[in-house]
């Protein structure tokens, strides 16, 4: 049976593949209005980055990211103190 953070796990690996999907095509958008000097496309673009932004803040608000930023902190601040 999978645990409660396992569960939490899953879902910010899943909500962080979304947010990557965004990315992706916003870069894409923006290489193709840039290229073809399309406005109307580099505006939707533009127009994907408060997505992107809200699904930002809801990944930093999820239980799982904070266990794993901490991970992360205390990994870092191992290798700091070289231990």
């Amino acid at each position: 049976m999978r645990t409660r953070f396992d569960k939490q796990l899953a879902h910010l690996n899943d909500s962080l593949v979304e947010m990557g999907g965004l990315v992706e095509q916003a870069i894409a958008g923006a290489n193709r209005a840039l290229t073809g000097r399309d406005e109307a496309l580099a505006k939707s673009v533009i127009s994907m980055d408060d997505e992107i932004d809200n699904k930002e803040k809801e990944i930093e608000g999820l239980p799982a990211h904070h266990h794993a930023a901490a991970a992360c902190g205390g990994r870092f601040a191992l290798g700091v103190l070289g231990a």
